[in-house]
């Protein structure tokens, strides 16, 4: 990556609202809400945009996350890595 490589909201991005944290590969980004949306007890305080394509056009998906959601998130992809198990 040059050194030059500067972190920018994706033009797909539907949420300009959002205060932009990070972008991945223009695959995915991460923003926080500006204000919390309660949902199930908690509040969600992020908002994780993943795009895609298919046959009939592209598509972004989008999903309110918390900390917790995001713990979660974590240990599922280190099940793949396995960098949260015991001994790895």
């Amino acid at each position: 990556m040059s050194d030059d490589y500067k972190q920018q909201r994706p033009s797909w991005c539907p949420h300009p609202t959002c205060k932009f944290l990070v972008n991945t590969q223009e695959m995915a980004c991460m923003g926080e809400l500006p204000t919390p949306e309660k949902h199930g007890g908690g509040e969600n305080t992020h908002r994780l945009c993943i795009h895609g394509a298919k046959d009939d056009g592209e598509w972004t998906f989008d999903l309110m996350v918390n900390r917790g959601d995001m713990w979660s998130l974590w240990r599922i992809i280190g099940s793949v890595f396995k960098f949260n198990r015991e001994g790895a």
